[in-house]
């Protein structure tokens, strides 16, 4: 934290209404019985952490958060001792519709905080986002609230430091200004025209964002976590990801893609070595040195799918790795460095992932700074038809013929369906038609053999 001085600090956070006060959570409890120092969310880890003069704590107004905003000014009211300074604590509820609203949130949240600031005009006063708070939507905000130079304020977010038994600290991120941010929200409508491709607003949240992010150099340090079912798109988001990256360079930029899958069982050396590369004789069945797939990917992405087959080892290292520290290929006494954009997904939750010793929380805590769910299609069916599109016009179904009015069939067959797995069920329906469509005689699927 910089010394600000005789200034008085203030504080805007959301209220994440998963993590603040989780019932589920040391009981319930506003900190850890086994550990005083760690505290029942994010909200109140900051607070423990760092005194502030005045505190705004924002909750979506349409929403049941409110309850829970209420109850950690409570907490900060009657366990005062456990919380550094006294500070002036406010509630303040945001008309957003939800914790994805991207459009609202742009509008209503920087209109609030400057109302809020005009309160303290007359004094000296620093301004400070909590950015481990609530949705990526929300912490995207504070980050382009500051881009944009709309507001002076430092980013700050309380982490744990699993080196030193879970002792938690305030990372402050130094992100720097962003004077283009202004041209990257008008890209949104134009660069790539992804976001365009899908009409649901979930879809186009997802890919505004990742718009956006592809444009910052500065944001290239922080992981990106898709979650979601099978089949929903995961790989081919992180694909997307990679054409923005691409969009306008002369050079390749390197795309790889990891499937964890395939260290199940095995022994640690392999995810090692296929991550982090050997030297020839590392291991039985290493022939030659490999540099591995981080290092593979300099200058580029390394796309980790599945990332709950990650041995807890590696995800140690990778840890170091993704902040920037040097590794060693398996038997090399050599340090080696890569500067690459990770992303990860997985399909399984990602909080029972932890609690199952599957995933370490630190590791965890990297990656959700930027995350976001990829809902199922039957919660977005207004995504089918641009989906049908995309896979017809792919190469594994360029000779398949299909009727318009059959084509209008299927679509809407397909809506009234249940997806279990999503994508890959459209895809395994076009292949049985398309067989039926090969004859013989080979011919335009018809409307009789759609229905």
């Amino acid at each position: 934290m910089k010394n600000i001085g005789s200034n008085k600090k203030i504080l805007f956070s959301w209220i994440d209404s998963e993590k603040d006060l989780n019932p589920k959570k040391f009981a319930g409890s506003h900190k850890s019985p086994m550990n005083s120092n760690i505290f029942n969310g994010p909200t109140l880890q900051l607070l423990a952490l760092e005194s502030f003069d005045h505190v705004h704590l924002f909750y979506i107004l349409s929403g049941h958060d409110e309850v829970k905003a209420n109850a950690v000014r409570n907490v900060l009211k009657v366990h005062s001792k456990d919380f550094k300074g006294k500070p002036n604590v406010e509630i303040h509820g945001i008309k957003i519709l939800h914790a994805a609203d991207y459009y609202n949130m742009w509008i209503e949240v920087p209109k609030k905080t400057k109302e809020i600031l005009d309160r303290y005009k007359a004094e000296n006063s620093k301004v400070f986002f909590n950015v481990s708070s609530g949705s990526p939507a929300m912490t995207s905000t504070w980050l382009f609230m500051k881009g944009t130079e709309d507001v002076d304020a430092e980013i700050i977010s309380p982490q744990l430091d699993k080196s030193k038994k879970n002792q938690p600290y305030l990372l402050n991120l130094d992100l720097g200004t962003y004077p283009h941010v202004n041209k990257l929200k008008d890209k949104i409508n134009n660069t790539l025209q992804i976001a365009h491709e899908f009409k649901s607003d979930e879809m186009k949240f997802i890919f505004n964002q990742l718009i956006l992010l592809s444009q910052n150099p500065n944001l290239k340090k922080f992981p990106i976590l898709l979650t979601g079912e099978t089949g929903t798109g995961k790989t081919t988001i992180a694909q997307r990801f990679h054409e923005m990256i691409q969009k306008g360079k002369t050079d390749k930029i390197p795309f790889k893609k990891v499937l964890c899958g395939e260290f199940r069982g095995q022994d640690h050396n392999i995810p090692y070595s296929k991550l982090f590369g050997h030297k020839k004789g590392a291991y039985s069945g290493a022939d030659n040195d490999y540099i591995g797939m981080i290092k593979e990917a300099d200058g580029g992405i390394v796309f980790l799918d599945e990332i709950a087959d990650i041995p807890m080892e590696t995800q140690n290292i990778l840890l170091d790795v993704i902040e920037g520290k040097p590794f060693r290929p398996l038997k090399s006494n050599d340090d080696v460095t890569s500067e690459f954009q990770l992303i990860c997904a997985t399909n399984k939750n990602i909080d029972e992932l932890v609690t199952k010793n599957i995933l370490r929380d630190d590791f965890v805590a990297r990656l959700e700074v930027f995350k976001y769910e990829v809902p199922p299609l039957r919660q977005r069916p207004e995504d089918i038809g641009v989906i049908l599109e995309g896979i017809l016009k792919s190469s594994q179904f360029e000779n398949f013929e299909i009727e318009e009015i059959a084509k209008k069939q299927l679509l809407s067959l397909l809506k009234k369906s249940s997806l279990k797995r999503n994508i890959r069920d459209i895809t395994s329906t076009l292949s049985k038609l398309y067989l039926i469509s090969l004859g013989p005689p080979a011919h335009a699927l018809t409307i009789s053999e759609v229905s």
